[in-house]
Formats: C-alpha cells, sequence, structure tokens
C-alpha cells in the first residue's frame, strides 16, 4: 500500500468510521484544519503534529508516515487488555503475535458457528487447538472448556474421541 501521509491519514479516518469533526476534536483544531491535512494543503506538516495524529486515528507515527503497511497500534493499553491471557503467554508477550492469533482464532469460531448453523460439519481441530495446543493439564483451558473446568481426565477424552468421529463421519459423507 504505497499511500502517502494525508492519504493514509483520510483513509485511517474513514476506517475507523470518524468525521473529521470527531479528529478535530480529539487534536484541538479545526475541522477545516483535517480536511486539509488529508487533501495534502499542508505540504510540510510538523513532525509535532504525526504523534497527536496517530493517537487521534488510534495508530502509529510510523503507519502515517510510510515505514509499514500495518496500522494496529501494539502499544495500545485498551488492544492489550482485549487480549487473552492464555494467547499473550503463549506468545512471551508478543503483543502483535497474540493479537494476530486472537484475531485468527476469533474469525476461526465465527466460521464454525455459521458452519454448525448451516448445518454443516467441519473437518479439522479448531485453530485454537493449532495455535496453543491440547493440553486437559494445562489451564487455562481452550476456549470451550473455560466454562466446564469441573470436566474429568475421562470426560475429555471422550470429548476427543466423539471430536474424532465426528470428523470420521464427515469424511466418509464426502467421500460418497
Amino acid at each position: 500500500m504505497n499511500m502517502d501521509i494525508h492519504e493514509r491519514i483520510k483513509q485511517r479516518r474513514i476506517d475507523l468510521d470518524l468525521s473529521a469533526d470527531d479528529v478535530a476534536l480529539k487534536l484541538g483544531v479545526s475541522r477545516a484544519t483535517v480536511y486539509r491535512y488529508e487533501s495534502a494543503e499542508i505540504k510540510n506538516m510538523g513532525i509535532d503534529k504525526i504523534a497527536p495524529l496517530a493517537e487521534a486515528l488510534n495508530t502509529t507515527p510510523s503507519y502515517l508516515m510510510g515505514w509499514t503497511d500495518d496500522p494496529t497500534n501494539y502499544d495500545d493499553p485498551d488492544l492489550i487488555a482485549s487480549l487473552r491471557t492464555d494467547i499473550l503467554e503463549h506468545f512471551n508477550g508478543n503483543v502483535e503475535k497474540a493479537y494476530k492469533a486472537q484475531r485468527a482464532i476469533e474469525e476461526d469460531n465465527i466460521k464454525r458457528k455459521n458452519m454448525a448453523e448451516a448445518g454443516l460439519a467441519c473437518d479439522s481441530l479448531p485453530l485454537e487447538f493449532e495455535i496453543l495446543g491440547f493440553d486437559a493439564n494445562k489451564k487455562p483451558l481452550p476456549l470451550f472448556f473455560r466454562m466446564a473446568e469441573e470436566l474429568t481426565e475421562e470426560d475429555l477424552k471422550e470429548i476427543e474421541a466423539l471430536m474424532k468421529f465426528k470428523i470420521e463421519r464427515h469424511r466418509k459423507k464426502a467421500e460418497d
């Protein structure tokens, strides 16, 4: 994505569904000034404007300057607080990796839910197991076992056997 700073400012504002007034309020400037930033009417934006703009747009100065194409601010305390502890620990505190893994797990869970609602079977284990592994003795347990921590080892083995059975049955149906 090869955009100039003014294009990145405008695109990020649009991506966040913010109005020019919203950004202006966060920066303490007029709406016209925001539009001038976005239109490149202000040619030599001062370095002192970049960090506040990045904060207002929930991104990083590096993104606005075009040094990275990832607009995510991995230092954002709200983003860090939104991460599951087990995922963050799995990635040894690497917020970027944990954030991307959590998003992938959430997308996989949504896909699986939609497939189940449509009456379709899924022939693979949840992405959460692939990323975090499945260890019945490790806490915290994967997402769908958290509410049932009283399950015994035998219960977990039965659940695992049932999952394998359903996957095999789905494969056989697909072959027919």
